[in-house]
């Protein structure tokens, strides 16, 4: 989690990051900006709760009252807001990095993006290869090469949070037509719970009546 706890870093198992957000904003159906932040929670009823950091935080989401194991939450100033409340990130979805790594190779130098295509320039690259894909050497300085990336597509997030009882969530669906969602209580074990319905365009809504039969229940998104 962040120090000025506006954003997290999620990692895999061997400890690589694997998704960056930050810039954390919250705001409510009239644009008023709402109060909020990531904390760690070590579960145990009323810890960390808001109260004790003398607040009265109203929603906090992820919350697992009486569950020991630690946790990560959002928690959101809700006082005298208007539903839906939208969640607006910043997120890095994917590190890219070259394939043979020189300091004055220079990449990054140029950038150039189209769809879920990124093309990366490094004019100090030093291979005298030639041709897609070749086995770059260091014979010939100051070549050139760029890196093609596909297949990144827009990340997913859940943009709005519509209403809490309940639970209910809409997001932009970045152009993809259909989405299964599935849920989890531990983010290991996960259920295809429906689909997302389509509103109009590209936004999709998705309402969990039996969200409060669990203390925390996440949320993922599946193209099928």
């Amino acid at each position: 989690m962040a120090a000025d706890a506006q954003g997290v870093e999620f990692q895999d198992a061997s400890g690589a990051t694997v998704l960056t957000y930050a810039g954390l904003r919250v705001w409510d159906a009239d644009g008023k900006v709402l109060r909020s932040r990531f904390e760690m929670a070590d579960g145990r009823a009323g810890s960390p709760l808001a109260a004790a950091n003398g607040e009265e935080d109203s929603s906090a989401v992820g919350r697992r009252a009486g569950d020991c194991a630690p946790y990560l939450r959002l928690v959101i100033d809700e006082r005298g807001a208007r539903y839906p409340l939208t969640i607006d990130p910043i997120a890095q979805q994917a590190y890219l990095k070259a394939h043979q790594v020189n300091e004055y190779d220079q990449f990054g130098i140029s950038v150039a993006v189209s769809g879920d295509t990124v093309v990366v320039g490094a004019n100090g690259e030093a291979s005298s290869t030639t041709g897609i894909n070749s086995t770059p050497n260091e014979s010939a300085s100051n070549a050139g090469a760029a890196y093609v990336f596909t297949g990144l597509g827009p990340p997913l997030f859940i943009s709005q949070i519509s209403s809490v009882n309940p639970f209910q969530f809409q997001f932009d669906g970045g152009g993809r037509p259909a989405f299964e969602v599935e849920a989890s209580t531990n983010l290991t074990n996960w259920l295809s719970i429906g689909q997302a319905t389509n509103l109009s365009g590209s936004l999709f809504q998705f309402a969990d009546p039996s969200s409060t039969n669990f203390p925390s229940r996440f949320f993922r998104l599946k193209v099928p």
